[in-house]
C-alpha cells in the first residue's frame, strides 16, 4: 500500500483493522434427483424402480483461533465468506457429496457479535419445494437433469463472482447501528465455533413419492461483527503531531505514514520490536487525541477505544512544539483517558519526552524540569465549579462544590542502608560524624538523638551508602516502654545493623551489652534480628589500659558464640579504626542486597510452584466432575 508522504516513493505499512463486519453463509444443500431403474420388458410398463439419491449437505462456516499476529488478519477478510454447496444426488441411490466447510481464522482475544438485521428474504426461509415430474422416457429424464445441474452450477458461479458485494439483504448498511448479540469471546488457540450451518440436502425419489424429489435447503446467512479486545502490548498515546509515527518507525520495522500535519494517523499501525533473545513485543501507533475526546468530540471515542486494547500506555509528549508545558500536556492526556475509563488510566505507563533534538538549548532544560516534577498521584480531588446564568436559569447561578478532605499518613519503607543500634550515649552520633559529612547533635547526656539522622559514606569509585544514627534503645523497648516501638521501627527499615557497644562506660560486660541489644530487637521482630550485622567496640581511647583487654576478651567471646558477626574496635572521637569500619560496611551492604535478591527469587519460584499445584488440582477437579456426570454419581 503506497501513500504520498514527505519522502517521495516511501513505502507505508497497512493500517490495522480492529473491527470488521462481514456476512457468513452456509452452503446450499444439494438437490435430490428423480432416477429410475428400468423394468424388464416382460414384467411391467412405466419408468422403472425409483433410484434417485439425496443431495449432499451444504458446507458450514466456522471460526477458529490461530496464532497469527493480529495485524495480518481482519484487514484481509472479504465482505462475504460462503461455504461450498452440496452435490446433487445421483442414480442408483447414490447421495451427493457434502460441501466443503470454510474456516474463518481469527487471532486470540477476538469477540464475535451477531448483528440483528431485518428478516431474511422469503426464499431463504421457504420450506423445501418438491420437484414434480411427469412420466418421461429415460433419455428425456437425463437431458432434463443435466440441464438443471447446469443451471444450478451457473447460479453458484454467479454467487462466487458477487462475494465482494456484501449487501444482499434489503435495507442493510455496513455502517448502521444494529442490536448486537454476543456469539463468542474466543481466547484459546484451536478453539472453534459454528457461525453459519449449511443447508440440508434434498431427498431423492427413493425417500418420498417415486416421481418427486426435493430441492436442497439454503444455508444460514448471518451478519457478524468481529472486534479485537487487544491490538498490541503497548500503545503510543499523544496529541496530534507529537511524533508517535516517527517513534514507531524508529523502534520497529513498521513504516507508518509520516507527514508534518496533524491527524496523519487515522487508524492504528502495529510495529514489532525484536530483541536479541528472540522475544518480540507489539507496539501500536494510535490516532492522536484532542481536547474533549472523552465526550466524543470528533472521533474521540473511536480513537480512545484503541487505547483500551493495549496493556501498556506510552505517553508521547512533544517538547518542542507543544503550546503547554510538558507536565500540563501529560496531565491533559491522562485527564482525557481517565474521563473515558478509570480502568484504562490505571494501566502500567511511561512517558516519552520526544523531539529533544529541536532547539536543544530550549528543550533540554524543559526535560530536566519535567523529570524533576516526579510522579504525581491524586490525593484529594477539587470541587466542581458552579454553573453561571448562561448554563441554567438566566437569573440563577450555582455555588462551587467543596473539594475532598482527606487525612493521610506518610511513611518511609526504607531510610538507610545501615543503621547504628545501641543504648543511649554509646557514641553513635559521634561515629556517624566520623564516617560521613553529617553533623548530628552530640552531647554528654542520653537521648540526644530522638529521630534518625542520615549520613552518606562516599568511596573513591563514586559509590555511596547511607548510614542512619538511630535513637538509643532502653531495656523493655520491645514491650514499648517509653518510645520503644517508635525507635525500633527505624531499625526495621535498614539493611545492615551496626551494634555499637560502649567499652568505657557501660555497666555490663561487652558481650552482655550486645546480647541485651539483640534480645530487644529479636523480641520486636525475628526477621530484623537475622539481618546482616557487625559490632563496633567504641570508645577504646578512654582508659586504654582497661578497655583494650576488654576488647580482646570480647573478640574471643564473639568468635566462640557468634562466629559470623565481626567485631571492629575503634575510637569515633579520634577517628581510629574508622577506615576498617567503612570497608566492612561496603561488603556487608553488598551481602544484604544479595540476600534480598535471593529471597525474592526464592519467593517467585515458590509462588510459581503453588500456581502449578493449583492448576493440577483444578484439572483433577474437572476430570472428577466429568466422571460424576458420565456415571451419574
Amino acid at each position: 500500500m503506497e501513500v504520498a508522504t514527505t519522502e517521495p516513493g516511501a513505502q507505508v505499512s497497512r493500517s490495522l483493522v480492529d473491527k470488521r463486519r462481514i456476512r457468513v453463509r452456509g452452503g446450499r444443500g444439494g438437490d435430490g434427483v428423480v432416477k429410475y431403474i428400468k423394468h424388464a420388458k416382460h414384467i411391467m410398463v412405466g419408468p422403472g424402480w425409483p433410484s434417485g439419491g439425496a443431495g449432499g449437505q451444504g458446507g458450514s462456516v466456522f471460526a477458529e483461533i490461530t496464532t497469527r499476529p493480529v495485524d495480518t488478519i481482519l484487514g484481509h477478510l472479504k465482505g462475504v465468506m460462503q461455504a461450498d454447496p452440496g452435490e446433487h444426488g445421483w442414480k442408483n441411490r447414490a447421495n451427493g457429496a457434502s460441501g466443503a466447510h470454510k474456516v474463518l481464522t481469527l487471532p486470540r482475544g477476538c469477540v464475535i457479535w451477531r448483528l440483528r438485521t431485518e428478516e431474511p428474504p422469503a426464499e431463504m426461509s421457504a420450506p423445501p419445494v418438491a420437484i414434480e415430474r411427469e412420466w418421461l422416457s429415460e433419455e428425456a429424464l437425463v437431458e432434463e437433469q443435466m440441464r438443471e445441474m447446469a443451471q444450478q452450477q451457473q447460479q453458484d458461479d454467479d454467487d462466487d463472482e458477487g462475494r465482494e458485494m456484501a449487501v444482499d439483504e434489503p435495507g442493510f448498511s455496513w455502517h448502521g447501528n444494529y442490536e448486537k448479540e454476543l456469539i463468542a469471546d474466543m481466547n484459546d488457540v484451536g478453539e472453534r465455533i459454528l457461525l453459519a450451518r449449511g443447508g440440508r440436502g434434498g431427498r431423492g425419489n427413493t425417500s418420498m413419492n417415486p416421481h418427486d424429489a426435493e430441492k436442497g435447503e439454503p444455508g444460514e446467512s448471518v451478519f457478524i461483527e468481529l472486534e479485537l479486545k487487544s491490538i498490541a502490548d503497548a500503545g503510543l498515546v499523544g496529541f496530534p503531531n507529537a511524533g508517535k509515527s516517527t517513534l514507531l518507525g524508529a523502534i520497529s520495522r513498521s513504516c507508518p505514514k509520516i507527514a508534518p500535519y496533524p491527524f496523519t494517523t487515522l487508524a492504528p499501525h502495529i510495529g514489532r520490536v525484536e530483541y536479541a533473545d528472540g522475544q518480540t513485543i507489539s507496539v501500536a501507533d494510535l490516532p492522536g487525541l484532542v481536547e474533549g475526546a472523552s465526550i466524543n468530540i470528533g472521533l474521540g471515542h473511536e480513537f480512545l477505544r484503541h487505547i483500551e486494547r493495549t496493556m501498556v500506555l506510552v505517553y508521547v509528549v512533544d517538547m518542542a512544539h507543544s503550546p503547554l508545558p510538558p507536565l500540563q500536556t501529560f496531565e491533559a492526556l491522562r485527564r482525557e483517558v481517565a474521563a473515558y475509563s478509570r480502568q484504562v488510566v490505571e494501566k502500567v505507563s511511561c512517558v516519552v519526552a520526544n523531539k529533544c533534538d529541536i532547539r536543544p538549548d530550549d528543550t533540554l532544560p524543559k526535560v530536566d524540569e519535567f523529570w524533576k516534577e516526579g510522579e504525581r498521584i491524586l490525593l484529594a480531588r477539587g470541587g466542581r465549579g458552579g454553573r453561571g446564568n448562561t448554563s441554567m436559569n438566566p437569573h440563577d447561578a450555582e455555588k462551587g462544590e467543596p473539594g475532598e478532605s482527606v487525612f493521610i499518613e506518610l511513611e518511609l519503607k526504607s531510610i538507610a542502608d545501615a543503621g547504628l543500634v545501641g543504648f543511649p550515649n554509646a557514641g553513635k552520633s559521634t561515629l556517624l560524624g566520623a564516617i560521613s559529612r553529617s553533623c548530628p547533635k552530640i552531647a554528654p547526656y542520653p537521648f540526644t538523638t530522638l529521630a534518625p539522622h542520615i549520613g552518606r559514606v562516599e568511596y573513591a569509585d563514586g559509590q555511596t551508602i547511607s548510614v542512619a544514627d538511630l535513637p538509643g534503645l532502653v531495656e523493655g523497648a520491645s514491650i514499648n516502654i517509653g518510645l520503644g516501638h517508635e525507635f525500633l521501627r527505624h531499625i526495621e527499615r535498614t539493611m545492615v545493623l551496626v551494634y555499637v557497644v560502649d567499652m568505657a562506660h557501660s555497666p555490663l560486660p561487652p558481650l552482655q551489652t550486645f546480647e541485651a541489644l539483640r534480645r530487644e530487637v529479636a523480641a520486636y521482630s525475628r526477621q530484623v534480628v537475622e539481618k546482616v550485622s557487625c559490632v563496633v567496640a567504641n570508645k577504646c581511647d578512654i582508659r586504654p589500659d582497661d578497655t583494650l583487654p576488654k576488647v580482646d576478651e570480647f573478640w574471643k567471646e564473639m568468635q566462640a558464640y557468634y562466629p559470623g558477626v565481626p567485631v571492629i574496635a575503634l575510637s569515633a572521637r579520634l577517628g581510629q579504626g574508622v577506615r576498617t569500619l567503612v570497608k566492612r560496611l561496603r561488603r556487608q551492604v553488598a551481602e544484604a542486597q544479595s540476600r534480598e535478591a535471593k529471597a525474592l527469587e526464592s519467593y517467585t519460584s515458590r509462588a510459581a510452584g503453588v500456581s502449578e499445584q493449583y492448576d493440577r488440582q483444578e484439572e483433577f477437579r474437572k476430570e472428577w466432575r466429568a466422571i460424576e456426570q458420565r456415571y451419574g454419581a
